[in-house]
Order: structure tokens, then sequence, then C-alpha cells
């Protein structure tokens, strides 16, 4: 599929039911990490972040996982500690948007891609500005529709639960053709937790909520 030009580039999800997306041949360029990588389990990639790095410091998922193509950036001056960072599966929350989300009622997740869970060591890790998480977002699926980033009407976003100093939030970010770098789309936090790229049934805004919710990062 060719991309189009103009910022109208097509994004192509899985919208049989809410199925995570194929995620094959996605990019020839998919990057390594760059840091001292462990996996002390299975599926599971760890990285040693140094706080006075004087690159970029990247972690790449585990390739025995399903997102094994997700990555995360740290630029020098991010981290005020020392800080393990691991990448892994996370789990499915299901077609239903969490209640504490505050969307409309009746708004449903029609399709998006494997969940990626974020964590860190110190649990409560330091960040002195926003790192970089990367996710892969296949052009072209054997099925699906095609939804433009451009006129999606900001029913592709980023749903996101995630730990912070005041406590734990929820969050939806609508993504916009600047998100879209080749093919991946591109979110800046300052939090570890858990990140889904989703398709909603009907439009949304960004929002940010708090959350008794766990993001269940470790």
């Amino acid at each position: 599929m060719k991309i189009a030009t103009l910022g109208l580039t097509l994004l192509a999800l899985d919208l049989g039911g809410c199925g995570k997306v194929d995620k094959k041949d996605i990019s020839t360029s998919h990057p390594s990490s760059n840091v001292v990588t462990t996996e002390p389990s299975t599926g599971v990639a760890q990285g040693r972040f140094n706080k006075d790095a004087k690159a970029d410091q990247r972690l790449v998922g585990s390739p025995n996982s399903e997102v094994k193509e997700d990555f995360v950036t740290f630029a020098p001056g991010a981290l005020a500690v020392d800080t393990d960072v691991t990448i892994r599966q996370g789990s499915d929350l299901g077609s239903t948007p969490p209640a504490d989300l505050g969307l409309a009622s009746g708004v449903t997740i029609l399709g998006g891609t494997t969940p990626v869970l974020l964590g860190a060591s110190p649990d409560t890790p330091k960040t002195v500005a926003p790192f970089t998480i990367s996710i892969p977002v296949p052009l072209d699926t054997p099925a699906g529709a095609k939804l433009n980033l451009a006129d999606s009407g900001a029913k592709v976003g980023l749903l996101y639960l995630v730990k912070t100093d005041a406590g734990n939030k929820i969050g939806f970010y609508a993504f916009g053709t600047s998100d879209l770098v080749g093919t991946y789309l591109r979110y800046k936090t300052s939090s570890f937790g858990w990140f889904r790229i989703v398709i909603l049934s009907a439009a949304a805004v960004t929002t940010e909520k708090t959350t008794q919710l766990s993001p269940g990062a470790k």
C-alpha cells in the first residue's frame, strides 16, 4: 500500500473486534537497543540507563515478545538517577474504556496494537525531562479499515495508565499526523506504566484523570 503524501498517511488497523494488530514486516529500519540489555524472564527486555549519558539511550522490546518493535528513548539528562527500565507485553483491558476515563457513554475500543508495559527500578524513578515511547503502526494489514490520521476525528489515540507522584493516572491522547514518524507513532511522557494505541468508535479529546486502577508495572 502506498503512503499518501501531504500528511495524509493512512493508518491501517484491524477492526475485527478488540484484537491486536499484525506487526509483521512493519519497518526495514527497526532500531536496536544501545544500552546494556538482559532478559530476566521470557518476553521481558531490561536495560540499564545511565543518568550521565551524553547521547540518546534506547531500549527495544524483547524479540521473544509481541512488543519486540516497541522502544523507549531517553535523551541526555532525562534521568536524575541510574535506572533499570523494562519493556514487556501488557494485559488487554477489553473493548470498553475504563469508566474512570470519563468518555461518552457507549464509546468502545474497536481495535488497537498490543499493549506495552514499561516498568522501572527504582520503582519511582526520577525523570528530569520527558522520554519518548515509540509504537510501530502497520501501514498495511490483511484485513481492516484504513483510517486517516489527518481526518480520523480524533478516534485514533493512545490509551494509557501510568504512575505519577500525584497518584495513578488514566488518559487518552488524540494522535495527529505530526506524531507519526516513519512507521512509528511517538509519545512523550515522564511516567511509566501501560500504553496502547487504540481506535475508538467515536471521537474523543485528549484527557487525563486520576484513577485507582494500577498499570501493573514492576
